[in-house]
């Protein structure tokens, strides 16, 4: 016969081991809730430090294609040449006590007489009114689109000349649409802009400078694409940039500024359909990549710890 605390014993611990049992099942649910949080948070780091990468790859890329001045090296001064001998052969002690004696000095101006100053250069424009001067008169001829698509893109040109006619200047515009020509002020370079606002894109973007030499015409071309319906309205600008004094400070000086009104409708056809389905794809692709998957993986791991936590615990047998 057993003793009695013997007995007690098993059975006591074997009352206690479903609670063991179901207080380490609660343990390993929670460490995967953990787990899976840390692995939505290491998600979005990752796509966060994948856009910083991309934005630092551009501006890199732009930062390189900065013109680098060269400087021209320096002249080496002339070195100055000794006197010949006389006789070609060894020199007498003569020549050697004259070769010895100091060069004579350069005389002095004398009284009355005014020394020679060279003539300086003609000075850059120095002053702003000098610069408004200095400009010259020029016509602008450029298409103005009536009629657009949604997501259809379509070309805008402006050619600029200082010699050529109004009708010469129509000639030169290629893309479609009404051709218009106006009188402006211009300088030795020229910067055009073309903005739409958010109803339209417009590439490339902001201010584009070019020099504008009298010999031939000067040509800026973009490409537009519609993104709104109804009655919109492009800017086309042009501004002449001064340089004051020969410095890097310039001044900027609009000389005409003019508003097209183009319609814009909805596709008409398949083709047309099809392209701004295209568009709308491309324009939401970063919205999927950046905020979608990540929302979704947090969404999956919060419905996945939901299930876990109602479903009952397991009876150990």
């Amino acid at each position: 016969m057993q003793p009695q605390g013997a007995v007690r014993q098993p059975l006591v611990s074997a009352m206690r081991l479903p609670d063991r049992d179901a207080g380490g099942v609660q343990a390993a649910g929670k460490r995967k809730a953990v787990r899976g949080r840390l692995l939505i948070l290491a998600l979005s780091l990752g796509v966060a430090v994948l856009i910083a990468a991309g934005a630092a790859l551009l501006w890199a890329d732009r930062a390189s294609r900065a013109p680098v001045p060269e400087t021209a090296p320096a002249a080496a001064p002339p070195k100055a040449a000794s006197p010949p001998l006389a006789g070609g052969g060894a020199p007498s002690a003569n020549q050697i006590i004259e070769a010895l004696k100091p060069s004579p000095s350069p005389s002095l101006p004398t009284r009355g007489v005014r020394p020679t100053v060279e003539a300086e250069a003609p000075a850059a424009v120095r002053t702003v009114d000098e610069a408004l001067a200095s400009m010259k008169a020029a016509k602008v001829a450029f298409n103005t689109p009536e009629r657009g698509t949604v997501a259809k893109p379509m070309v805008v040109e402006a050619v600029l000349s200082t010699h050529l006619p109004a009708e010469a200047l129509k000639v030169r515009i290629e893309a479609e649409g009404k051709v218009g020509v106006a009188d402006l002020t211009v300088s030795d370079r020229m910067a055009a802009t073309l903005a739409g606002g958010a109803a339209f894109d417009v590439s490339p973007a902001g201010p584009q400078e070019q020099w504008v030499p009298d010999s031939q015409e000067t040509r800026w071309t973009w490409t537009v694409t519609p993104r709104a319906v109804g009655d919109q309205i492009l800017t086309i600008s042009f501004d002449a940039i001064l340089t004051i004094n020969g410095k890097e400070g310039r001044r900027t000086v609009n000389t005409l500024t003019r508003h097209i009104q183009i319609a814009v409708g909805w596709p008409e056809t398949a083709a047309d359909w099809l392209d701004l389905v295209k568009h709308v794809g491309e324009d939401v692709s970063w919205i999927w990549a950046t905020l979608i998957l990540p929302a979704a993986g947090f969404v999956w791991a919060w419905v996945r710890r939901r299930r876990r936590a109602a479903a009952p615990p397991r009876q150990v047998g």
